[in-house]
């Protein structure tokens, strides 16, 4: 699992990325990831490398470091980020599996009535911007400790799998969420397991729109 920043040009960034992608060994300088993106050791980067585009005067790039004092590893890439672009940083040492999840699942899965507010704004000539109050109905079942799917696609995102993404052990919450990257297409469970609240939130943003709604 991985947690950092992603930024995607003409398109309003997301307050984090999480994803899912594992890295294999092939030699003792080269590595996979995504399971097709060959990168080589590079002494001059001081990390595996690889040039997504020699022949462009653009900067499109891989690399993925590795941390011996924490045994963590950070994974950048860019393509055409010269002008404007994609930028994706990501860090695999910030996800901490929880195992009390377990003892959380009861409290929420079920079909549960939400009453929530919603946000749509958007921009074609002159912006606009509008709220509503709506209640809907959701049901969450559990795929495992750590997996938790959804029936109602409210914004129409596309994905009904939540995964356990982090603990705050301020706030007391646990936060389950779908994978997402540069595209702000995300949905996100909040589970306090002191007051026992969730709070179910969707947030779908493209260019001129954006689509939110929060459930508690």
């Amino acid at each position: 699992m991985w947690l950092g920043k992603s930024y995607y040009f003409d398109v309003p960034s997301p307050p984090d990325v999480f994803m899912q992608f594992s890295v294999a060994g092939i030699s003792n300088n080269t590595v996979i990831v995504f399971g097709n993106d060959t990168l080589t050791w590079s002494s001059q980067e001081n990390a595996f490398y690889r040039n997504l585009d020699p022949t462009s005067t653009s900067i499109n790039e891989e690399l993925l470091s590795y941390n011996t004092t924490n045994d963590s590893m950070t994974y950048f890439a860019q393509g055409n980020s010269s002008s404007g672009g994609a930028k994706l940083s990501l860090y695999a040492g910030w996800y901490i599996p929880n195992p009390m999840l377990k003892n959380y699942l009861s409290d929420i899965v079920g079909t549960k009535v939400f009453t929530g507010t919603g946000d749509n704004w958007f921009v074609i000539r002159q912006p606009q911007d509008s709220t509503y109050t709506v209640t809907a109905t959701f049901t969450f079942s559990a795929v495992n400790d750590s997996t938790i799917t959804f029936d109602n696609d409210f914004l129409n995102i596309g994905d009904g799998t939540l995964h356990y993404k982090s603990t705050d052990a301020v706030a007391k919450t646990v936060t389950f969420q779908n994978f997402h990257t540069y595209y702000y297409r995300l949905s996100t469970l909040t589970y306090n397991y002191e007051t026992k609240q969730l709070i179910f939130d969707q947030h779908y943003v493209d260019i001129g729109i954006h689509n939110e709604v929060v459930f508690k």
